[in-house]
């Protein structure tokens, strides 16, 4: 908790520093950095694609590829159904997690929170009661942010885009969640947040206050995961379309990958081994990664297993730095998969690092050649925001 704290305070200072060069440009030039922070309502306004700002990938009443504003209202609906009446569920957004200092990584939103809201964006509060009244607590308004990181939900966006009943800024959780679970006969929040991930996420730390100030035996606190991960196992037509473009994504990309090593073995073959670059389980983790996202795919859906040799038998290997050695006929094993959209397929496949042929002789006495193969399989997994991630 301690070392979390101080990081948070490394990363204020920072910001801080940055704030007053920002502030110092600004009273020197302020038509550049006025060109720096305008940008047009439509696009600053939801803090993430909308059909109107990406009309390429989102259709007319779409938040996410696929899935319209109705069918996010039915799960909450479902979901409100499972409640203890007069009962309230907190939901938070993750936070934004650093690497290093001041670096974060790219942004992975909470599978739960998504699949109840629609937002995939940091810094958000959300509460459904049993009634089936959804509220959200939207960041409050920041230029400075605004300049660095770009805009997040503001409260308008959060009734209109992902018709919330009622919007607040996150500086107002102390009073409005407090009034809103006062009178509550249970509370649902995710019990799995770690201390750090607390630590670290204002509008999470604002709750968890409220939730401990109200906290009594006439009002038990449940965990809220397991009601969603239930049903998360039943798809929808749309999220099984985006199953299939994530298993068609991965599909390619492994395709790819099996090209890449049979045209590398060739090459070596036919030219001097010598004046061939030798192909490395990194160049294949590389060259999958590449192929998914040039496909649309978002994120891995974990760290690809590009095992040669004796740790092809690694369940969860992840090196990737040796290079391969098909003159050995040692096995490549590939065990990898994307996320697109929010959902995610993995496949394992055994691409030899080498291609042996086995000669035969037929009934007639000529040779025929056939290739050694390896089975292949393919597994789909119900990921983000299926059951698999949380």
């Amino acid at each position: 908790m301690l070392s979390s704290c101080a990081a948070v305070a490394r990363r204020q200072r920072w910001w801080h520093r940055r704030r007053g060069q920002f502030d110092l440009l600004r009273s020197r030039s302020p038509s550049l950095c006025s060109s720096f922070s305008s940008l047009p309502a439509a696009v600053s306004v939801a803090g993430q694609p909308t059909s109107e700002t990406h009309p390429e990938l989102l259709r007319d009443k779409e938040v996410q590829p696929g899935i319209t504003n109705e069918e996010f209202r039915s799960r909450r609906r479902r979901f409100a159904d499972q409640l203890a009446p007069g009962s309230v569920a907190v939901l938070g957004a993750s936070p934004t997690q650093y690497m290093s200092g001041i670096i974060p990584y790219p942004y992975r939103p909470n599978s739960c929170f998504q699949y109840l809201t629609g937002i995939i964006q940091p810094d958000t509060l959300a509460t459904i009661d049993s009634s089936g009244r959804f509220v959200v607590y939207a960041p409050d308004e920041s230029q400075f942010r605004n300049t660095w990181t770009g805009a997040l939900m503001d409260t308008r966006a959060a009734i209109e885009v992902f018709e919330a009943d009622d919007a607040y800024n996150v500086s107002e959780i102390k009073t409005r969640l407090k009034r809103s679970v006062q009178d509550s006969t249970a509370l649902y929040l995710d019990l799995n947040a770690s201390a750090a991930h607390l630590a670290t996420a204002e509008h999470w730390r604002l709750a968890l206050q409220v939730v401990q100030d109200l906290k009594d035996e006439s009002r038990p606190v449940h965990g809220l995961n397991s009601i969603i991960h239930r049903m998360r196992w039943k798809k929808s037509d749309a999220e099984v379309a985006l199953m299939r473009t994530s298993a068609h994504v991965a599909a390619e990309s492994m395709a790819a990958c099996m090209r890449h090593t049979k045209d590398a073995n060739n090459a070596k073959a036919t030219r001097d081994a010598n004046d061939v670059k030798a192909t490395s389980e990194h160049d294949i983790s590389a060259l999958f990664e590449f192929g998914c996202r040039i496909r649309g795919a978002q994120r891995m859906a974990y760290p690809p297993v590009v095992a040669s040799g004796a740790d092809a038998t690694t369940i969860h290997y992840s090196r990737n730095d040796k290079v391969l050695r098909p003159e050995s006929g040692e096995l490549l094993l590939v065990d990898a998969g994307c996320e697109y959209y929010g959902y995610e397929l993995w496949i394992a496949r055994p691409p030899c690092a080498s291609e042996k042929e086995n000669e035969n002789e037929n009934e007639n006495g000529n040779a025929s050649r056939s290739h050694t193969l390896t089975p292949t399989f393919a597994l789909a997994i119900t990921g983000s925001p299926g059951i698999a991630r949380t």
